[in-house]
């Protein structure tokens, strides 16, 4: 039997016929590790292509505990508890003028109003970034890949649009992958 280095620190047993005696019992890191997603509290609740194990019913509930964490740990952010489980942010709407300037009990009601409407819009748009870098690191490197190659990808991607992002990934869960022929 001869040596012949594999590229640990020692070398390999061959057998006779010129193979390495025990190499295929080595498992590789990357065959072995899931993907868990990239926030520690969120491990395991990971987005993934159709095709993989659970991805229609995993993206349910990746989504559910995205937003019981995005709700609990984020400043004003209660309003995504259900927002991103009903793939749909209640719309801001700025309030109307006070129907008689005047009547100052009105313009006081619309000032507390505009504070509250100014108050809602700050938080979604400081939540807004968070959310949506949480959402893109608990998808795996193959939903990443098909994500970046939808053409509704640059869009969501600059305006940070956290719904339409869900979407895109709903429609990339649900979706069956062409199988690919062995070459």
């Amino acid at each position: 039997m001869s040596e012949i280095s594999d590229g640990t620190n020692g070398p390999a047993a061959v057998n006779r016929g010129g193979q390495q005696r025990g190499v295929g019992n080595r498992m590789k890191a990357s065959n072995t590790d899931k993907y868990k997603g990239k926030c520690e509290a969120l491990a395991g609740f990971v987005y993934d292509v159709a095709g993989k194990t659970e991805s229609s019913e995993g993206f349910y509930k990746t989504t559910r505990e995205i937003a019981n964490y995005v709700a609990k740990n984020y400043h004003k952010a209660s309003e995504y508890r259900l927002g991103l489980v009903k793939l749909e942010l209640e719309e801001l709407v700025e309030p109307d003028d006070p129907s008689d300037p005047a009547n100052s009990f009105l313009v006081k009601k619309w000032e507390r109003a505009v504070r509250e409407y100014d108050a809602k819009a700050a938080a979604r748009e400081e939540n807004q970034g968070k959310v949506f870098a949480l959402i893109i690191g608990q998808c795996s490197t193959a939903m990443l890949n098909q994500l970046r190659g939808s053409d509704r990808w640059e869009t969501i991607n600059e305006e940070t649009d956290v719904i339409a992002l869900l979407k895109l990934i709903q429609d990339n869960s649900f979706q069956k992958q062409p199988k690919q022929e062995a070459t």
